[in-house]
């Protein structure tokens, strides 16, 4: 089988970014494209802030701050994303996380897809 191999560099917030575009492409495009910018950003701004991913006062202003936004449109793509399975509510706590499997390594990170052409007769 051919491996078809990228490296990708980026500045840190192209890097949360390039993870968030990719992760939506492995998923099915489930994000819109300002869904995805709003996801990045959050998860850029966390990150530095070390705050466990958690959508707080802060990181919301900052997030408004960054994309030009409006409380009520943050408000609106930030359901939209828990939705869509990306975010979900802090346990025991109001306020919004990222789910884990969508938080990368520090600095790096590999992705592995799998692209199989299904037959009619292929039950898997």
């Amino acid at each position: 089988m051919k491996i078809l191999n990228k490296t990708i560099e980026t500045d840190y917030n192209g890097f949360y970014l390039s993870h968030v575009r990719m992760v939506n492409a492995i998923f099915g495009s489930a994000l819109t494209s300002k869904e995805v910018k709003v996801l990045s950003v959050f998860m850029a701004i966390s990150s530095y802030l070390d705050n466990g991913y958690v959508l707080d006062s802060i990181t919301r202003k900052q997030i408004m701050k960054e994309l030009n936004m409006f409380p009520g449109g943050l408000s609106n793509h930030t359901k939209s994303i828990k939705e869509k399975g990306f975010i979900e509510n802090v346990k025991g706590k109001k306020g919004l996380k990222i789910k884990d499997f969508m938080i990368p390594e520090k600095g790096k990170q590999l992705y592995q897809i799998c692209l199989k052409e299904m037959k009619e007769d292929d039950t898997e």
